[in-house]
């Protein structure tokens, strides 16, 4: 069932013993919602806890320490961020189908929730818990206000990608006013990088390939190349490689109109392709003229994935 903030606000008050899931393969977004909740649900005198199915990344590993350890029997589970129980990875067999609530943004989503708040508006699903802490009047925190302000930093770039909305940047200056280090949540989330994170790069950009009178930049995450930096870079850099995130980085190049990247995976022994999509540079060219040159790049990028596995 579809519901409204009111309604989810709601829910939660009235109930208690929460487990909140996040997505495998954890971004800064499901993290920060996840955290955030938990935090808040605590300081209203509920039992809250945060599950992911992967590890967090070591970057993100100080929104742990926001909330307190509980150990409980969970009652009431919340998804975060899952936009498809499937992305909840090994933990959708034991809770997939017993979630109570689910608050995500994304567009292309599956309903699987007794209860699902979705708003593909919003840049991130962060700004929906915000929603939610309003129309409770939760008493928030800078552990809780840090939580939220990554979930919002890291799922617009910074505030640099297309999604950035003015409220986006209106939670961000409301969640600023409590007292954390924004700058050193900036640092540790787009400036601070691995010595194994800065050779990724580099091999990368490397293997950049140019098309359409080079107004196209694709590059290239082969799984050869995942095999060589295992264990040197966070799971999460090779789902963004770029040093801005999925591929976005590439289109600085300046005659660049659209950028792409495209990984090699293996499942289950069998060889496929992720293809992420070609964002085109939206300055400078009509909407119909976008759209000719990002039909012509997904046929560029799809002859030469499959050329590739």
């Amino acid at each position: 069932m579809i519901t409204d903030v009111k309604k989810a606000a709601e829910l939660l008050k009235s109930n208690d013993d929460f487990l909140i899931l996040s997505h495998a393969n954890p971004d800064g977004d499901t993290l920060g919602c996840a955290y955030g909740l938990c935090g808040m649900l605590q300081k209203m005198g509920k039992r809250a806890k945060v599950m992911c199915a992967d590890e967090i990344a070591p970057r993100m590993e100080f929104l742990r320490d926001t909330v307190i350890q509980q150990s409980f029997e969970e009652k009431t589970i919340v998804s975060v961020d899952v936009a498809d129980r499937k992305l909840l990875g090994d933990l959708d067999a034991v809770y997939g189908g017993r979630i109570f609530l689910a608050i995500d943004h994304h567009e292309s989503r599956q309903e699987f929730a007794k209860y699902t708040l979705v708003d593909p508006e919003a840049a991130a699903a962060c700004e929906l818990i915000f929603q939610i802490a309003e129309e409770m009047n939760a008493q928030l925190d800078g552990e809780i206000a840090s939580c939220l302000y990554t979930g919002l930093a890291t799922d617009t770039g910074c505030f640099k990608y297309s999604n950035t909305t003015s409220r986006t940047h209106i939670i961000a200056a409301k969640l600023m006013a409590y007292e954390f280090d924004v700058s050193g949540i900036n640092y540790k989330l787009f400036d601070m990088k691995s010595k194994g994170r800065l050779e990724l790069e580099q091999a990368i950009t490397q293997g950049m390939e140019f098309f359409c009178d080079d107004r196209v930049a694709v590059v290239w995450l082969t799984t050869e190349l995942m095999d060589r930096f295992m264990g040197r870079v966070d799971s999460e850099d090779f789902n963004k490689p770029s040093p801005s995130g999925r591929g976005r980085n590439y289109r600085r190049y300046s005659k660049a109109e659209g950028s792409c990247y495209v990984q090699d995976l293996c499942q289950n022994g069998r060889a496929y392709k992720r293809r992420k999509r070609v964002r085109p540079v939206r300055r400078r060219r009509s909407r119909q003229s976008r759209r000719l040159y990002h039909r012509g790049q997904y046929r560029v990028c799809e002859s030469k994935a499959a050329a590739c596995i």
